[in-house]
């Protein structure tokens, strides 16, 4: 294959790609996927599990709690 055809190949895989692109985006958008993305961030964390605006996870030592558990390296 000579190299226009090439070119020409990956015009239509890129014309493809933008095509399958649009329309995720406009289905999206015709089902309300793009109401309220506030609201829809908010649904993924259970309130038990990871509680809105505090932090549950920390590096080992920086924990608040017990700060002394993990002392740095060469300590």
């Amino acid at each position: 294959m000579e190299f226009g055809g090439y070119i020409i190949l990956g015009a239509v895989f890129a014309g493809l790609l933008f095509l399958g692109a649009a329309a995720v985006l406009w289905w999206a958008y015709r089902d309300g996927q793009f109401n309220d993305l506030a609201a829809g961030s908010r649904t993924i964390f259970d309130e038990e599990e990871e509680p809105e605006g505090e932090q549950t996870d920390f590096f080992p030592k920086r924990d608040p709690e017990n700060p002394e558990k993990f002392p740095p390296r060469g300590e």
